[in-house]
């Protein structure tokens, strides 16, 4: 048995500690429905009619208000002077009853015109049904129930302000009218109104692409003989195939290029990041003359656009380009022109070097815009104390720099595993000796993002169902990368700050 100090210190400390993250999301999801669970045990008629309608109960919710009036009055002297009278007025919230009423309306419509219909035809077992497009059937049905998922949330909305207006006006509280809720909008509340629009956008164009892409990983969308417009669905076959049950190889590419994304996606961002660390340094540096020409020369490749480069860069390195002219007929140093961009293993290489040539002045103007902001005493302060120039630049240097960098770092790895123009410019016209790669229309130095895009623009036969899962896995990759990663970093900036 411990002593009662050090118990109640343990107490202390377990009380203080923060909860889980399980046990924080069961929180917030209790804070959440508590309201409507008193809304059932003591809400009024207004109230339950509010589950049947949304909104309905704001229609019914009005109080008589005093309110404050001013009027400006011009005074026979020539001066002017404010008045000011008290009346009265019923308040009542029908702007609110009325928004809701309306996207429930809109619910209602999306459902019978836009959603029974193509539930009917959504089985399990086909799609296909006559003539209708398979397509269209698996898309409204998604518009529907997200849309009737949107509603939800806002009518259980609707149910909580109906309730809360029911409160207040029992406490004798004044309650919002429909002038308050027009000012709101425009004045307090004005982020809602600005929001609104582009929520709707990620509602359109990225919540209903991506959910698409989800089930069109369970069917045989894009499949040798099937119709394009008419397709089925084939369960979890294509994710058997991915895991090797299949016999085209798509297995054995996938997981080799999965690894290669990887190794791309880490070398791309370090090499970059060190690159333009060590000319941020030596442009830094006392001893380097003409630092502006040299950082002119450099800043140049950020003002040439990227493809540009990266295609003038791809006629330099092909095989009979000016880099292998120059080498094989003019120099007479090799025999044979070296295969840049088509042998598997120096393209990878080419393709990293390249990378640092177009990547590293980004980070070379950030560093250099740092090391400018480091404040000059602590390098005098280190001085002083006898440390040596590398203990100085790994003790202060480094870890001012990486504070500053490290949310651009993460946000590199994560663009670098979907980087589609430095693999695809450099590699566009290039054919893989392997025979296995060219029948899935890959090629060994692609990324996923690049052999995705391959696979479904390839001519007549586009895979869409295996280019949705490796979408869904470069998704699900990007995501954890990213959650790893802000997690660590947050955890440094708390530990520093304490």
């Amino acid at each position: 048995m411990g002593s009662p100090t050090r118990i109640a210190t343990r107490a202390e400390k377990k009380k203080g500690d923060k909860p889980s993250f399980f046990a924080s999301i069961w929180q917030s999801i209790t804070a959440y429905f508590r309201p409507l669970g008193q809304a059932v045990l003591h809400g009024d008629v207004f109230t339950y009619l509010s589950f049947l309608f949304s909104g309905i109960g704001y229609f019914f919710r009005g109080q008589e208000q005093e309110v404050l009036n001013e009027e400006v009055v011009h005074l026979d002297d020539g001066r002017y002077d404010v008045v000011k009278t008290k009346t009265r007025r019923y308040v009542n919230q029908w702007l609110r009853g009325l928004f809701y009423l309306a996207i429930e309306a809109a619910a209602v419509l999306v459902l019978v015109f836009l959603g029974i219909p193509n539930f009917a035809r959504l089985g399990l077992g086909s799609l296909v049904e006559g003539e209708d497009n398979s397509f269209l059937i698996v898309l409204n049905s998604i518009i529907t129930i997200l849309v009737l998922v949107f509603w939800f949330f806002i009518h259980l909305s609707s149910i909580k302000g109906v309730y809360a207006s029911q409160c207040l006006i029992e406490e004798n509280k004044r309650i919002k009218g429909a002038k308050d809720d027009l000012h709101d909008l425009i004045d307090e509340h004005f982020y809602l109104t600005t929001l609104a629009l582009p929520v709707l956008g990620i509602l359109v164009f990225t919540l209903v692409p991506t959910v698409m892409m989800i089930l069109i990983a369970f069917t045989n969308y894009g499949a040798s003989g099937i119709d394009a417009e008419r397709f089925t669905w084939v369960g979890g076959s294509n994710w058997g195939n991915l895991i090797g049950f299949g016999g085209d190889g798509f297995a054995e590419v996938f997981f080799k290029q999965f690894l290669w994304t990887i190794i791309w996606a880490v070398l791309a961002t370090f090499t970059c990041f060190f690159g333009g660390l060590l000319l941020a340094l030596l442009l830094n540096s006392k001893r380097t003359r003409l630092t502006k020409v040299w950082r002119t020369g450099f800043v140049i490749t950020i003002a040439v656009p990227q493809f540009v480069s990266l295609m003038l860069i791809r006629f330099f390195l092909a095989k009979d380009g000016i880099v292998n002219n120059l080498l094989v007929y003019s120099w007479h140093l090799l025999d044979s022109p070296i295969p840049f961009l088509t042998d598997p293993f120096i393209s990878k290489v080419t393709i990293i070097i390249v990378n640092c040539w177009v990547g590293f002045p980004y980070l070379m103007l950030m560093i250099s815009g740092i090391l400018m902001n480091i404040p000059g005493d602590l390098y005098e302060s280190a001085t002083i104390d006898g440390a040596s120039k590398p203990r100085m630049f790994f003790s202060i240097t480094l870890p001012y720099i990486m504070q500053v960098c490290m949310p651009y770092l993460i946000s590199s790895l994560v663009s670098n595993i979907n980087n589609f123009n430095v693999i695809y410019l450099l590699t566009m016209d290039t054919v893989d000796p392997d025979a296995t790669y060219g029948k899935l229309s890959a090629r060994q130095s692609d990324l996923l993002i690049t052999w995705l895009y391959n696979m479904i623009s390839s001519g007549s036969s586009p895979r869409y169902y295996l280019g949705s899962i490796i979408g869904i896995i470069m998704f699900a990759v990007s995501t954890i990368f990213t959650l790893i990663a802000f997690n660590i970093s947050q955890r440094n900036a708390a530990k520093k700050g304490a």
